[in-house]
């Protein structure tokens, strides 16, 4: 990150980065795993993040009870203190309802795009050179023919569009347009090569029915319904996948997104979007919160990060909200009495096929000591 960049804050808006931060972690930092995110947060133990305490994770004495547990009042608190059964605020772009840059069949045809298409540009002698394509199983020729009339709809130049059946490959459908204008056009959106995929920044602030049929669009060619009606999407591109994951919001579901990491198989990291009926969360004042689901409190003394933005000073990092952790060391590395009880360490077992497999809590190696084995 670098001063110019933008960034999502807390309360939904996009804001600059003016300044950067670079420090030691002198007193070791806190990793929160998050129901429904790909990655832990890691963070310094002052650093401030917008959460709703959940369940107490030890007894807690009379005179505090009130501040542990049941509440719905989102505050600051500083990362040492979330625990297990805490909320975390997972925030989203604002839309503007009046922001329409497309129509609704464009969106969703952008969307498939983005899940099945393809741009050759300048391929060279004997090479196909400025085209579109958008390859398919023959069983989705339907879908081709949609997307091919929504060409010939919004883009005088795509009437020569045409579905082919190679016959090389007996199982596929493609989707044609020869023409240097659209496929520059294209590229230029959307990027090049299924890694670099992504979507214009300013998608994740239009109209919420466009962003739905985005979506809509992207599940049409790269989606899978399980059996029970679980619903879901993979990519290998994390820019694309964290820009449908804030656009699913507004399908009515609320998204968990996935990270599998490469290895057998899989040649690179992919995510994948479940979009769950559902998924664990709570909205309170319109905000939307997921639950935490492990902490671990290290010693590590590594380099650590922090940023200074506009607006209210908020930022997003790894999908949870937190504010410059200079406001938690302001106000809070001199008080000595805190409301909230310091969380027990946890530990866990993870592997990149199911997650979370293993979990308990550590014993203190003697009750009568403060400190933790």
């Amino acid at each position: 990150m670098k001063e110019g960049d933008t960034v999502l804050s807390r309360s939904g808006s996009l804001e600059v980065v003016t300044n950067t931060f670079t420090k030691q972690s002198d007193n070791g930092l806190v990793t929160l795993h998050v129901r429904g995110l790909p990655r832990e947060l890691t963070a310094t133990p002052n650093h401030l993040i917008w959460a709703i305490k959940g369940e107490a994770t030890r007894p807690v004495e009379p005179s505090r009870r009130h501040l542990v547990g049941g509440g719905d009042v989102p505050q600051w608190i500083p990362a040492d203190f979330i625990s297990a059964g805490d909320w975390v605020h997972v925030p989203t772009p604002t839309p503007d309802l009046d922001a329409r840059p497309m129509s609704l069949d464009l969106a969703w045809l952008y969307g498939l795009f983005l899940a099945e298409g393809h741009t050759t540009i300048d391929g060279g002698a004997g090479k196909r050179a400025n085209r579109i394509g958008l390859s398919m199983h023959r069983r989705e020729v339907p879908v081709l023919e949609r997307a091919k009339e929504i060409l010939a709809a919004e883009f005088p130049e795509a009437n020569d569009a045409i579905i082919s059946l190679p016959k090389s490959r007996e199982n596929s459908a493609e989707l044609v347009l020869n023409g240097r204008g659209l496929a520059t056009k294209f590229r230029e959106m959307f990027g090049k090569g299924a890694h670099d995929k992504h979507v214009p920044a300013e998608w994740l602030t239009m109209a919420p029915d466009l962003q739905a049929a985005v979506v809509q669009g992207w599940c049409d060619g790269d989606g899978h319904v399980r059996k029970d009606g679980m619903a879901s999407a993979t990519t290998v591109s994390p820019q694309l996948a964290w820009a449908m994951f804030y656009m699913a919001f507004h399908t009515g579901k609320f998204p968990s997104l996935r990270r599998l990491q490469k290895g057998g198989p899989r040649l690179s990291d992919s995510y994948t979007i479940h979009f769950n009926e559902g998924q664990e969360q709570r909205i309170v004042d319109g905000e939307v919160f997921y639950r935490v689901q492990n902490r671990f409190r290290s010693a590590s003394v590594v380099e650590v990060y922090d940023l200074e933005v506009s607006g209210e000073h908020t930022y997003v990092v790894e999908g949870v909200g937190v504010h410059n952790s200079l406001k938690g060391f302001d106000e809070y590395a001199l008080i000595s009495n805190f409301g909230f009880e310091v969380p027990q360490q946890a530990m866990w077992v993870t592997t990149p096929e199911r997650g979370v497999t293993w979990q308990f809590a550590i014993q203190p190696s003697d009750p009568k000591k403060e400190g933790w084995a």
